[in-house]
């Protein structure tokens, strides 16, 4: 599971889509099924591999501050309301919330990038 997680830290810092839910799913894999558990845990080491992904990149100059900073306010946002969504539902409701979520990501970023 060290090895699972840390692999799943370097996707994280480097490309980031949907690690969270990946990692949810690597520890169902092995065992935690309770989604209200992992949440907390999940939050904190994609937090952690964003920032060392971040301090890389600012140290490497490659890092374009506007789109930065409209991402950083959005995540921002979006783990504070997953995590008082996490409060009000109970595990079954969370898993259907976070799969109906990914879907409508999903068609919107197809739908987005088929038109480009």
């Amino acid at each position: 599971m060290l090895f699972a997680q840390f692999l799943l830290g370097v996707y994280g810092g480097y490309f980031g889509g949907a690690v969270g839910i990946m990692m949810m799913a690597v520890w169902s894999l092995f065992g935690t099924h309770d989604v209200k558990l992992m949440n907390p845990a999940k939050v904190l080491l994609v937090a952690a591999a964003n920032t060392i992904a971040v301090a890389c990149f600012l140290a490497g100059g490659t890092i374009a501050l506007q789109p930065t900073a409209t991402m950083l306010i959005a995540a921002a946002l979006g783990g504070y309301l997953g995590a008082r969504l996490t409060l009000i539902l109970n595990s079954s409701q969370l898993r259907v919330a976070v799969t109906a979520l990914n879907f409508v990501v999903t068609i919107v970023f197809s739908l987005t990038y088929m038109h480009r």
